[in-house]
């Protein structure tokens, strides 16, 4: 699904994976391949494939697939629609996602299992600030202090780090340092030691529905998708049809819209 070459070597994304061609005998066809990166869940999910590979200063990046909007296929792994950075020596972990999972709580997510004493308190060193806006470019950090890291536990799968953590504030950065005790099973440690995450409101939030659910009518084959136009902060669609129709519409919390009937064109 990509392709990079880098100083005369060769790098695909192939499924789930990244890998390096290597042609041994100089004969213009690949005798070898090494694995240089495998997205976390990928053999075991169902259409994982990672797309559009680029090359700089020594990283790649693709983008893993999304979910189809119908169907039971849904949103198997958590990392679908993302852009995911690799180290392309070593193809080492790093942090995945960053998610608040209520107000003492924070989730860290990372690309790999962690090993056996990763989850010790002491290698998440956390703190947190705002800002305020000025007429100046940017501003100082407002209100900075530390917050201790209580208890640290690992998801099943030890790729998820469940931190508790006192004294969070909404509309606050929250600034994470991860120490060097933090390794995968491998015992590689993380090539990324430090994540940003602006804490706009505590979690878990509600996903925003994708497709059509069961709560909206599926549109019939002589229905057309309408152009919207936005004027003066206000929208319309235009509708091309002669006769009776409405509109059905979802806001971002997922909630079902329908419009008094109107006639058109």
């Amino acid at each position: 699904m990509g392709l990079a070459v880098v100083n005369d070597h060769i790098f695909v994304s192939r499924g789930f994976r990244i890998l390096e061609l290597i042609d041994k005998n100089k004969d213009g066809k690949a005798d070898e391949k090494r694995v240089v990166f495998t997205l976390p869940g990928g053999p075991k999910a169902r259409h994982e494939f990672l797309f559009g590979m680029l090359y700089r200063a020594g990283k790649f990046y693709v983008n893993a697939s999304v979910a189809k909007c119908c169907g039971d296929d849904g949103q198997k792994n958590p990392w679908r629609g993302t852009t995911l950075e690799v180290d392309s020596a070593t193809g080492k972990f790093t942090v995945l996602a960053v998610r608040s999972l209520g107000p003492t709580t924070m989730e860290i997510e990372f690309t790999e299992p962690l090993a056996a004493g990763a989850e010790a308190a002491a290698n998440f060193a956390v703190d947190t600030w705002h800002y305020v806006a000025t007429s100046a470019y940017g501003g100082p950090d407002l209100d900075k202090r530390k917050l201790n890291v209580g208890k640290v536990t690992l998801s099943a799968d030890r790729r998820r780090a469940s931190l508790e953590i006192a004294g969070m504030s909404e509309k606050y950065l929250v600034h994470f340092r991860l120490g060097a005790g933090i390794k995968n099973a491998a015992g590689q440690g993380i090539w990324q030691n430090e994540v940003w995450y602006t804490l706009n409101a505590f979690g878990p939030g509600t996903p925003i529905p994708t497709g059509l659910g069961s709560g909206m009518p599926r549109p019939r084959t002589s229905e057309r998708s309408p152009v919207f136009q936005v004027r003066a902060g206000l929208w319309s669609v235009p509708l091309g049809n002669k006769g009776p129709s409405r509109s059905l519409s979802r806001d971002a919390a997922g909630r079902l819209h329908v419009s008094p009937a109107a006639i058109g064109p």
